[in-house]
């Protein structure tokens, strides 16, 4: 949306130079403070983004490999290790915390998956690429694995840690893995360098659950999901929520690691004439699954529009170019554009369509600028602005009326 403000059809190249003719003269509108000037290495990665080529930094080799891993990760990956992620028909998931300065760790969340979510899958195959091109399974001379043990105690499978990169200044480095599931493991363990930082150890028995409602019906904020569930070891659990619009196709999380026996729905869902719940049991290692046996309906939502700029009460000279950004979600159609969004000021009347509109024929005074969002379902919503056309000087003395 930015590229509009300094003059440009679409992404482009910039300078600060004063020979420059216009629009290609100027300071990019991702400066840190203007009038700086941004790091070149910053200009050509926002640059490159937009696939805009820019000479004036040169990526040295070591930033070349990021931008293409961060591109395409899964293509770094080992294909063999790819492979046994993706045939594997059980999985265990493992979240947890490495204190690399005291070499200890925790074991948060330990789940044996028997139907692991796409999105989970994906996320995991991207880690293994960047862990594979960036080397980011060692943090100085210490490898850390996930291993899996039978009840002898003998090894049945270690898989590398990815640590975070989010934490690098703390000793604390969280970590979260998905691995194909050893039949017959009853023991995970967090090594470094061979030794047992953390361990889970799997109960005797899985939980079982059943979802009680819903089957069925209609959906909505506030409906409730109820279910029953047992475990016969005893074993304290909890439970994770989740919804599909496309009859378990796609599955959003609503809650995790929750106690007690039933959610409720707090806000809009995504709508849909095809909508599941499905309630997950965790005792700490064993999990069980219940579905809703019938498709619910959920009720279609009205997208949200937001203006983006300028800001409420913000003052422009007569004649003087005013550029509209504004942008709208809707849950089931994502981001809308062009003709979706509609601009209008109750003085000048319509003002033009899509994220960016620019006009320099406001008359003065105040305008109320309304943004309306509409979903090819005709649902809309709006979001308003305040803006003064004048000179500063007036606006006191109209405030005051």
């Amino acid at each position: 949306m930015g590229y509009g403000l300094a003059g440009v059809g679409g992404p482009s190249v910039i300078g600060n130079d004063p020979n420059l003719p216009q629009p290609k003269q100027g300071f990019p509108l991702m400066g840190y403070k203007g009038p700086e000037w941004v790091s070149p290495w910053e200009y050509c990665r926002f640059l490159r983004y937009y696939n805009v080529p820019c000479t004036v930094y040169a990526l040295s080799a070591e930033e070349a490999l990021e931008e293409a891993v961060d591109a395409n990760p899964v293509a770094y990956a080992e294909p063999a290790e790819l492979k046994a992620l993706e045939n594997a028909t059980e999985h265990i998931l493992a979240r947890g915390v490495i204190t690399t300065t005291e070499g200890t760790a925790e074991l948060f969340e330990v789940q044996r998956l028997t139907d692991a979510l796409p999105k989970l899958l994906q996320v995991q195959k991207e880690q293994i690429g960047r862990r594979r091109a960036l080397g980011l399974s060692a943090l100085a001379d210490t490898t850390y694995t996930l291993v899996q043990l039978d009840g002898a105690g003998q090894e049945l499978a270690v898989n590398e840690i990815t640590l975070s990169d989010h934490e690098v200044n703390t000793a604390w480095r969280f970590f979260s893995e998905l691995v194909p599931f050893v039949p017959g493991t009853v023991r995970l363990q967090v090594r470094a360098n061979g030794n047992v930082l953390a361990e889970r150890t799997a109960s005797a028995h899985p939980p079982t659950v059943q979802l009680l409602a819903p089957h069925g019906g209609t959906v909505g904020p506030g409906s409730v999901v109820r279910w029953t569930a047992s475990d016969p070891d005893g074993d304290a659990l909890t439970f994770n929520v989740f919804y599909s619009w496309d009859r378990g196709t796609s599955w959003q999380p609503l809650a995790v690691q929750i106690s007690g026996s039933q959610y409720t729905v707090p806000g809009p869902l995504r709508g849909t004439t095809d909508g599941l719940m499905r309630v997950i049991a965790v005792d700490g290692f064993h999990t069980a699954q219940d579905t809703s046996t019938a498709a619910f309906t959920v009720a279609p939502n009205a997208p949200q529009a937001m203006i983006l700029a300028p800001a409420s009460g913000t003052v422009v000279p007569p004649g003087w170019p005013v550029v509209l950004l504004g942008t709208a979600l809707d849950l089931e159609e994502g981001s809308l554009f062009d003709e979706a969004l509609a601009w209008r000021s109750d003085r000048n009347g319509p003002l033009g369509t899509g994220m960016e509109v620019a006009s320099d024929a406001l008359v003065p005074g105040w305008h109320t600028i309304t943004l309306r969002a509409t979903d090819s379902s005709g649902l809309s919503s709006t979001a308003t602005i305040r803006l003064y056309v004048g000179y500063n000087a007036l606006v006191p003395l109209i405030l005051k009326q």
